[in-house]
């Protein structure tokens, strides 16, 4: 019987190229990080499973400059240099950095760990202090992170104060540009 070795990447329609990629070739940048914190005990839980042979979902990288930066699966980004292992499936996606940090504001809210509110405040305060992103309608902001209008329009009007109401109200519904 011959075992079937898995490919270094394959294809994958949906999502994109996957790759198998060296965990110490992934860097992390605090500006694409999606999550407030790691949840230690997720990572030790991942670890535990990863060593005893689980298999998880790809992560998302983006190549910069040829460089892959951690978009989505920072825990078990941490679960694999926990459990020591060497090669991380990634599906691989080419960009910018910009569009690395416009990736990381919709991560894992249709699966994975939960997002704390921390967590969605961040991913739209990404984009509200963008001098471009912020340009953007409350409405398209609130699509881009998964979250609700009424959220982003909130923080929106806690981190840069409107005082025209009329202004307030086109930025609920005026389009992306």
């Amino acid at each position: 019987m011959s075992i079937k070795k898995q490919p270094a990447f394959e294809e994958d329609a949906e999502r994109g190229r996957i790759e198998n990629i060296a965990v110490a070739e992934i860097r992390c940048d605090a500006k694409i990080h999606s999550r407030c914190r790691i949840d230690p005990v997720a990572v030790n839980d991942y670890s535990d499973r990863m060593s005893e042979g689980d298999t998880f979902p790809p992560v998302l990288v983006v190549l910069v400059d040829r460089v892959p930066l951690l978009v989505d699966g920072f825990h078990r980004f941490e679960a694999a240099k926990l459990a020591k292992q060497k090669i991380l499936r990634c599906e691989v996606r080419r960009g910018a950095l910009r569009d690395a940090i416009l990736l990381s504001t919709a991560v894992n809210a249709q699966h994975g760990l939960h997002r704390t509110w921390d967590d969605k405040r961040r991913a739209v305060g990404k984009l509200l202090g963008d001098s471009e992103w912020q340009k953007w309608s409350d409405r398209e902001i609130a699509r881009q992170c998964s979250v609700s209008q009424p959220f982003v329009s909130t923080i929106r009007g806690r981190l840069c104060p409107v005082t025209d109401k009329e202004d307030r109200q086109s930025r609920a519904s005026m389009p992306a540009l």
